[in-house]
């Protein structure tokens, strides 16, 4: 999908969620898409003054910024395994898509998206990231411990005696 179209289509919150979900190469179904879009526009609406849905007031207590919308997106990028720099580019191709419905001349936006996408490559995601800081720390530590060696249990010889031969069949029997 083009940033043309996301911008002109009459659901463009469901359509940038549909773009994310199959650049990350997660299952893009209905539900998926109307349950992430909605908590995007939940996340819009209080931004803009306007009335969060009862059911999404929750979700946008726990976001933790002013400006909930990029907020959201990061929550949901967190969620979904998006990097730092997933998180950024689906926030320009978000406020690309706006500026277009706004009336910004299509080449000009698509230009400096495109700059900006290539300015700031992906990073990985970090591990654990949609955990709280603590577990996230004690996540970290336990996955350090497991690959500690461990004295009572060492890793076995990988090697082949030098002298070893295959067995043929007969010898097997």
């Amino acid at each position: 999908m083009s940033l043309r179209n996301i911008a002109a289509s009459k659901t463009p919150l469901a359509e940038l969620v549909r773009f994310a979900l199959t650049e990350k190469q997660l299952p893009v179904n209905n539900a998926s898409i109307a349950h992430f879009s909605s908590m995007l526009a939940a996340a819009v609406e209080a931004d803009t003054g306007g009335t969060v849905a009862e059911d999404m007031q929750p979700f946008i207590d726990s976001l933790n910024a002013a400006e909930k919308f990029p907020a959201a997106v990061e929550a949901l990028g967190s969620y979904n395994g998006a990097s730092s720099g997933e998180v950024r580019q689906f926030l320009n191709i978000a406020d690309s898509a706006v500026a277009i419905r706004g009336g910004a001349d299509p080449e000009a936006v698509e230009t400096k998206l495109t700059t900006l996408l290539e300015e700031e490559p992906p990073t990985a995601p970090e591990a654990y990231a949609h955990f709280d800081e603590e577990s996230r720390k004690q996540h970290l530590a336990q996955e350090e411990r497991m690959r500690a060696p461990d004295p009572d249990r060492p890793e076995p010889e990988h090697w082949m005696p030098e002298h070893w031969e295959p067995q043929t069949e007969a010898e097997n029997t």
